[in-house]
């Protein structure tokens, strides 16, 4: 089979999946607040049972779809080859700005790149008030103490409440985020587009040729000591994105920590465990 067919059957297989995905996580939402809204009142054997029946389906034919992909794998093995053109439209400009010759390239050219930085700017910009807009609200509202009682049966009714105020601010600061996303890569394509058309008009390869023919020859060890400035400068980078990204996992997961001790959640969990120990495993 070619590997046109086989990029087929994944693509249509990786769209079946993610649907199955998605309905999964809806009825799931959508059983787990119906034990509220029925009345039960609280999460039982009985009641998750009966909730997991009724969605029974949609589970049986995502773990049969995940079976299949495993399946599909062996029988129909992608190429391990890297397809051409899968470099990330900002590094192919990096690479290919650096053979542009600024002096001779157009003023129409240059503005409509710095146009096209400009308008990443002004996206990512927008997104970051977005998030900041629909972070705030939730924070006062989640950190107002007078919106959970202290314990026993409004506790529920009230993290169902919290949870539909702050389940569609985080939906809109994800749609600001995947919007953005989507307008950056489109206009770094646009800028690449460019960045070609300039690197193969107004290219600053003779010139760099004519230069070379005349200079000395440049030290091999300063060469190397480059290209390590170079690889310890864009390691740092990663790093540093890594641990931001690190550090903001941590922070959420210290502020909802911090939640929990204040409306006295911990102390219901802590409750629970005991009962947990005493009544069902019997330790104690």
């Amino acid at each position: 089979m070619t590997e046109k067919n086989k990029k087929i059957i994944y693509l249509v297989y990786g769209i079946v999946q993610s649907l199955l995905l998605l309905v999964c996580g809806i009825v799931l939402i959508c059983s787990a607040l119906h034990i509220y809204d029925g009345g039960e009142g609280t999460y039982s054997r009985e009641t998750v049972t009966a909730a997991l029946k009724s969605i029974a389906i949609p589970l049986i034919l995502c773990a049969v779809c995940i079976v299949a992909g495993g399946i599909l794998t062996l029988v129909l093995p992608r190429d391990a080859k890297k397809p051409r053109g899968e470099m990330h439209p900002a590094a192919a400009i990096k690479r290919m700005s650096a053979r542009v010759d600024t002096e001779s390239c157009p003023k129409a050219v240059k503005a409509l790149i710095k146009k096209e930085h400009t308008l990443r700017l002004i996206s990512v910009v927008v997104a970051a008030v977005v998030c900041v807009a629909v972070a705030v609200p939730c924070c006062i509202y989640l950190f107002d103490l007078s919106h959970f009682d202290d314990i026993g049966e409004g506790l529920t009714e009230d993290i169902v409440s919290a949870m539909n105020f702050v389940i569609p601010a985080a939906l809109l600061g994800l749609l600001a985020i995947g919007v953005t996303t989507y307008a950056c890569y489109d206009s770094l394509k646009r800028e690449l587009t460019l960045t070609k058309f300039a690197a193969k008009k107004f290219s600053n390869k003779d010139k760099s040729a004519t230069a070379s023919q005349t200079a000395e020859p440049r030290n091999p060890l300063q060469k190397l000591t480059q290209k390590i400035h170079l690889l310890v400068a864009t390691k740092k980078r990663r790093t540093i994105a890594l641990w931001l990204v690190r550090g903001g996992v941590l922070l959420v997961a210290v502020v909802f920590i911090l939640l929990g001790i204040f409306n006295d959640g911990m102390n219901d969990v802590l409750q629970k465990a005991i009962r947990i120990c005493t009544e069902c495993i019997g330790l104690g």
